[in-house]
Formats: structure tokens, sequence, C-alpha cells
């Protein structure tokens, strides 16, 4: 699927209300979007990480980025691994 400006704000307004519902959810510690969301929402919507810190920063909120960063290194990771060539590396 190409990224293009219908899709974009299709994802975008499902982000906003997925943040709407954060805003009022258990989930946020001191307005922080944890980095386990953020990818949750890079994985399920295909929205970019710049984009996340763009919808939470309009809504009040940041995102964990130090642990979204460490999270995606680590799926990344594991994924080559997952591969043949790359098992003897990992």
């Amino acid at each position: 699927m190409q990224w293009d400006q219908y899709n974009s704000e299709k994802a975008i307004m499902r982000a906003g209300k997925l943040f709407l519902f954060k805003i009022f959810s258990k989930y946020l510690v001191d307005d922080v979007l944890s980095g386990d969301d953020a990818l949750k929402i890079l994985d399920t919507l295909g929205i970019p990480i710049n984009i996340i810190k763009l919808l939470a920063n309009s809504h009040g909120l940041t995102v964990d980025q130090e642990e979204f960063e460490k999270l995606y290194i680590h799926r990344e990771r594991s994924i080559a691994c997952a591969t043949p060539k790359c098992e003897a590396e990992c």
C-alpha cells in the first residue's frame, strides 16, 4: 500500500481517535504515550513515528521516544534473525 494522501488522512483520523481514547485511559502516565503504544500504532495503522509524535503533541502528549527506539530496534533485529541467512549472526 502506498502512503498517499487519502490513506494518510484516513489513518490519521483513526490515530486521532486512538489518541483521544488514550487521553482518558489509565495507560497514560504523566501525559506520555509509551514507546510500546507508539510502536503498536506504527504496526497496526502504519503511521510513521513523526506523525505519531505530531498527533501526540496536538493532544498535549509526548511520546517516549527512547522506549520506542529500543523496541523498534529489538523488533527489527528479531525479524532479521528469523531469516535463515542471519541465524548464525544472532
